[in-house]
């Protein structure tokens, strides 16, 4: 597991989210440049990707393909609030 990487909490209920979890948490390799933020959220992550940490090529494709349903954010908890407001926002327009 890459140094940055943490494991995290939401402190919304887990039946909220509970489709995401795992959520694991990375420290950026390249500073947010191709993710948008010095951290980002991962949900579902039984396995630590490949794409963030290759090189700039690979990241920019792996980003790219995956960016929808990651959050990003200048710290830890700000990264796993957006995945959840990415989440809530996809669920609701499944609704409306």
């Amino acid at each position: 597991m890459p140094s940055g990487a943490t494991v995290t909490s939401a402190e919304e209920p887990l039946r909220t989210h509970a489709r995401l979890w795992p959520i694991v948490v990375f420290q950026s390799r390249y500073s947010g440049t191709y993710e948008g933020g010095d951290w980002f959220a991962l949900a579902n992550c039984a396995e630590i990707p490949d794409g963030p940490w290759g090189d700039d090529e690979e990241c920019v494709d792996w980003f790219t393909s995956n960016g929808k349903m990651i959050g990003v954010g200048d710290s830890p908890d700000e990264a796993v609030s957006d995945l959840l407001e990415k989440d809530r926002l996809s669920q609701a327009t499944l609704y409306d």
